[in-house]
């Protein structure tokens, strides 16, 4: 018969260590299996306010109140005959806007500790007509309005010309402003490295007076209601998009010809 030796027997307390280390490797290995803790839902307020003109403390009626938010649902409301509006509850710390036609948009934070109040300026407005150089006016091309040597890429205001060459930048805050004209030249093939052919439209952008960068641009400084005309462009027929029919957009290409697919 084969015998097995028997070791040592383990006393009671090295069986108490080993059954404690045991229970605190199971209880570590489920906390590190845990799902993250998810940041707490921001406070939801009703926010209450009017909206009044700076220049007469006159209450405005049918401004348009909303928040900063593409999100589908977003609340829009109007104000009453006295000015005053009062949103759905919406996230505390949101960007509340207040638009009115002939005023400027203002931005402030939504609260709920006070009844607000929005006083909007009105606005200033940019306008003029651009022609080529035979006088015949550029139809759908894009006027913007941007900020001098600001950081943001945006434009302050943009519009196009109707089928008489005219455009109006409206809605402007009080500030200074360099104005750009926008327009796109014919058709130009392009040969790609992969053998396929590129079919782009140009663009032309152009500041007034007439210069190509915004800054050699002429700035205008417009105040609360200022209505600035007659700021007008002449663009070079060959870059006002086959008049007149161009419509002046990003511009994408056309791929034709041989090679493997971009």
């Amino acid at each position: 018969l084969s015998s097995i030796a028997a070791g040592p027997v383990p006393s009671s307390k090295t069986m108490m260590r080993i059954a404690a280390a045991a229970i605190l490797g199971v209880l570590a290995a489920g906390a590190g299996s845990q799902t993250p803790a998810r940041p707490p839902a921001p406070a939801m307020i009703v926010v209450t306010g009017r909206v009044v003109a700076e220049d007469t403390g006159g209450p405005l009626r049918n401004a348009r109140i909303t928040i900063s938010s593409e999100a589908l649902g977003t609340p829009i409301v109007l104000t009453d005959g006295e000015g005053r509006f009062s949103l759905p509850p919406v996230a505390a710390g949101a960007r509340l806007i207040a638009s009115k036609t002939g005023y400027a948009r203002t931005e402030i934070v939504a609260t709920a500790d006070r009844i607000l109040e929005i006083r909007l300026r009105r606005a200033a407005a940019i306008s003029g007509r651009v022609v080529d150089e035979f006088g015949e006016p550029v139809v759908q091309a894009q006027v913007i309005a941007e900020v001098p040597r600001s950081a943001s890429t945006s434009a302050a205001a943009n519009a196009s010309t109707d089928d008489q060459g005219n455009y109006r930048l409206s809605a402007l805050a009080p500030g200074n402003y360099v104005v750009a004209v926008r327009t796109a030249g014919p058709p130009v093939s392009q040969t790609l490295s992969n053998g396929r052919t590129a079919t782009v439209l140009p663009e032309n952008k152009s500041y007034y007076p007439n210069t190509a960068t915004a800054d050699q641009a002429r700035e205008f400084t417009v105040g609360s209601g200022t209505d600035l005309a007659r700021i007008d462009f002449v663009t070079p027929s060959s870059m006002s998009g086959s008049q007149p029919f161009s419509v002046v957009r990003p511009m994408a290409f056309l791929l034709r010809g041989r090679g493997p697919a971009a």
